[in-house]
């Protein structure tokens, strides 16, 4: 359970990080026609690690809520209890790349409601609009995952 946990708080600790990277301000991205359906605000609701395998980590529960917004102008921000920060993107296709302000870069895959955030190398943020169906998603707690792990 320990080692869930631990993963779990490394996992939201990388996002943070990540994110922190964007500057406070704004800055309007290149003018570009955003699709409707990626405007919106998006909630962290798992995480996946190399650790927890093709199961996403649920971080239900966690006192610290972040979200993703994107802007119908190309701008958003990445936001947390403890801070908002700015960033600007761009659709082509399915894929979202998001800028910071120092010109840093993170690519997402849109999936019906569900931006998939890459982290690192094989970890990811899962981020969903409202209502969004993450049914097909591996979700599981982390007692679940400590459970599975005690039995291998």
């Amino acid at each position: 359970m320990m080692k869930a946990i631990k993963t779990i708080i490394a996992s939201v600790l990388i996002t943070v990080l990540i994110f922190a990277l964007c500057g406070c301000g704004q800055n309007t991205a290149d003018s570009q026609a955003i699709p409707e359906e990626y405007v919106g605000t998006y909630t962290l609701f798992g995480i996946k690690t190399a650790q927890s395998g093709d199961a996403v980590v649920s971080v239900e529960g966690s006192t610290d809520v972040s979200t993703v917004t994107l802007n119908a102008d190309g701008t958003g921000s990445f936001d947390n209890s403890a801070y908002s920060n700015a960033l600007t993107f761009v659709v082509n296709g399915s894929t979202v790349t998001i800028t910071d302000l120092n010109n840093e870069t993170m690519t997402a895959v849109m999936k019906g409601g569900v931006l998939e955030l890459k982290l690192a190398d094989g970890e990811y943020g899962y981020f969903a609009k409202p209502g969004a169906d993450t049914s097909s998603y591996d979700v599981k707690s982390a007692d679940v995952l400590s459970a599975q792990d005690a039995t291998e």
